[in-house]
């Protein structure tokens, strides 16, 4: 399926069906900064920050946002994110003073990418709103209490509006189509690859550990202290770098699909793990999981597809390591 391009400067996306997750209580903050591989204590209500959660190996487990809130934080990540981290948490619970709860079926959540998102958001809220990237603001409104957080996730900065199901359709609809038009998922997914936005149990598995996600810098604290999975994450970096690490590839035509092996010199280097098709570029961007020795920006490669071999460039998954897709015509 071909992903269309927007007809206006700024789309949204549904993502309802994400996994959130509240965690509050007077030791909610204590209790995660155990689990998660960035920095909760340097985060201030109003601020946001994206981690891991990993398991004693340091493999990953889930891979989310978080936001903090006056008495409370609201972890962010994809579908199955709660069935995975919730029982991951509760075991470990004991007596501390925390409640963890998965609002995943009562909560939706709207992401919007473009420009002009502050005006329109203030316009459709009646609020003033003002967010810099990876804060977060409670916003009142006649439907219901929305969260709305600014995050590095798409190529560029990226707003995500939590709340209520019936306070963020409402919110949806309040927006005039000419200003913001409901993007397909297939476009979502273009945007994610040129942002180098890994999905947790695609792009990222059970075996990988924190760095091959390549967002080290944006996701892991090494002054932090002690979490769980803090020391082989802190033993890998003292080492200087993983084996295999997540990449993007350009990849002409459309041939390219998830589980396709890719090869330098004849040799098995990785596998692509999420593809879409750009339309701007007659290609396709995919991300895949590469040995690090094959994983420099510029870097060709062939991807071995049901069709045939193609080549493909390594480009680095960071926003602008490449051009974005518009999303104007």
């Amino acid at each position: 399926m071909t992903p269309h391009r927007a007809s206006t400067a700024a789309v949204s996306f549904d993502l309802s069906d994400w996994s959130q997750i509240d965690v509050s209580g007077t030791g909610a903050g204590a209790f995660l900064q155990n689990f998660c591989t960035n920095d909760l204590n340097a985060l201030s209500p109003g601020q946001s920050c994206e981690t891991f959660f990993c398991d004693l190996k340091g493999r990953i487990l889930a891979h989310v946002q978080i936001l903090n809130r006056d008495d409370s934080f609201r972890l962010l990540g994809v579908r199955g994110t709660a069935e995975v981290l919730v029982p991951h948490l509760r075991k470990y619970l004991l007596d501390a003073p925390v409640i963890i709860e998965d609002r995943s079926r009562e909560l939706g959540l709207l992401c919007l990418h473009g420009t002009g998102l502050q005006e329109i958001l203030q316009t459709a809220t009646g609020m003033e709103i003002s967010l810099s990237s990876r804060e977060t603001q409670d916003v009142e409104t006649a439907a219901g209490p929305l969260l709305i957080a600014a995050v590095e996730l798409l190529s560029g900065l990226t707003w995500l509006v939590s709340g209520d199901r019936v306070a963020v359709a409402s919110l949806r609809e309040r927006i005039p189509a000419q200003f913001l038009e409901l993007g397909a998922r297939d476009l979502f997914e273009l945007l994610r690859i040129e942002g180098g936005y890994p999905h947790c149990g695609r792009d990222l598995t059970a075996q990988d550990i924190a760095q091959s996600a390549a967002r080290t810098s944006r996701t892991i604290s090494f002054t932090k202290g002690c979490y769980l999975g803090q020391e082989p994450i802190a033993r890998l970096d003292a080492m200087g770098h993983t084996t295999r690490e997540l990449r993007g590839l350009i990849i002409p035509g459309t041939q390219a699909q998830p589980t396709d092996g890719v090869f330098a010199d004849g040799k098995d280097v990785g596998r692509v793990t999420t593809t879409a098709y750009s339309p701007a570029r007659s290609a396709t961007l995919a991300l895949a999981m590469l040995r690090v020795q094959h994983a420099a920006p510029g870097t060709v490669l062939t991807v071995r597809t049901s069709t045939g071999d193609v080549s493909a460039t390594v480009f680095w998954p960071t926003v602008d390591s490449i051009s974005p897709e518009s999303t104007a015509d």
